[in-house]
């Protein structure tokens, strides 16, 4: 794809997406607007499975549902992902930004011996303005029940909380920022219960 504007390319679901097997994807973008509606319902259960991956400058939202269902011994799925490539090269368009906000539900309901992530971020990127998570509205993020979940994964990106809530439940980590990662916070919910972590910097 060459397009000159990122609006050119646009992924919306509005339905439901079920994917069972390993390292899946439920919808993946490059360079493309991604809208997860407030009745899109996307469920993913297999090993290194993913919701949504959204890359190389994509813009995406999250009105819906993501359900991370991982099941078996030590595997792990992630509701969005964004990197700053699609491929395991840079492309010639785009502008390998990371561009995430999250005004639904981002939940697990797998096994207690596998592990989910809300949001996954990693920023090869100098700036840290080039990944943005921006959470809003009615999100929530809740990976209690996994064996040691994390609820947003951000390394060398900027958090940005308005409203909504994330669970830090027995062995979950809320956010876990690292590499300079910066949060910034007018409003949301950080629900913190026992062996639960709130914050990880």
């Amino acid at each position: 794809y060459n397009g000159a504007a990122v609006g050119s390319i646009k992924l919306i679901n509005g339905g439901a997406i079920n994917m069972s097997g390993s390292e899946s994807t439920g919808i993946a973008g490059d360079f493309a607007t991604i809208t997860n509606k407030a009745a899109g319902i996307i469920t993913i259960s297999g090993n290194k499975s993913t919701g949504i991956f959204s890359a190389n400058g994509s813009q995406t939202k999250n009105s819906g549902t993501i359900n991370v269902n991982t099941t078996g011994t030590g595997n792990s799925a992630v509701g969005i992902y964004g990197s700053n490539n699609f491929g395991s090269s840079a492309a010639t368009y785009g502008d390998k930004k990371i561009n995430i906000t999250n005004e639904g539900n981002i939940k697990y309901n797998g096994s207690a011996s596998s592990d989910g992530i809300g949001i996954y971020v990693k920023n090869d990127n100098t700036n840290k303005s080039d990944a943005v998570i921006t959470l809003n509205g009615n999100s929530n993020i809740d990976m209690t029940g996994s064996k040691s979940g994390v609820g947003i994964f951000a390394n060398n990106g900027l958090i940005n909380i308005s409203a909504g809530k994330i669970k830090a439940g027995a062995n979950i980590t809320g956010i876990y920022a690292e590499n300079g990662t910066e949060i910034s916070t007018t409003g949301g919910i950080v629900d913190i219960y026992e062996k639960g972590v709130g914050v990880y910097l």
